[in-house]
């Protein structure tokens, strides 16, 4: 009995339910880079530059889309240390997606060179108009 329901959802040889397995495995055992993020934020500035017109919106936008699963939210909070729950975004971080937010927030305006970046990169296009 317990056969056809493994067969039902791996498959009937057990090299599928090997690949199944190590899928899920790779799947959970992501983590999240803050270097890679800040690389990631940097070149999807460096693509958008002309469609910017507010950084700020944009930047928030792009957490939001960081912070859509709650897996993804707690690798944040942990890769970064977020601690700070009362944060001046929100006035209790209550939820796991606020507090991914700040400590996303946190990372761009406090301990990256991403506005820099964005600032060196309107600058470069202003002196080439």
């Amino acid at each position: 009995m317990a056969a056809k329901y493994f067969n039902t959802f791996f498959g009937s040889s057990p090299k599928s339910a090997l690949t199944i397995l190590f899928n899920h495995i790779l799947i959970f055992t992501t983590m999240f880079n803050k270097y890679e993020f800040i690389d990631n934020t940097k070149e999807t500035i460096l693509t958008e530059i002309e469609n910017i017109t507010d950084i700020d919106s944009f930047i928030f936008g792009i957490i939001d889309n960081e912070i859509i699963y709650y897996y993804d939210c707690f690798e944040i909070i942990k890769e970064l240390n977020f601690t700070d729950f009362n944060h001046h975004i929100f006035e209790v971080c209550d939820t796991v997606n606020k507090a991914a937010f700040c400590a996303l927030y946190d990372l761009i305006y406090n301990e990256s060179d991403v506005l820099e970046y964005y600032e060196e990169l309107t600058n470069s296009i202003t002196d080439e108009a």
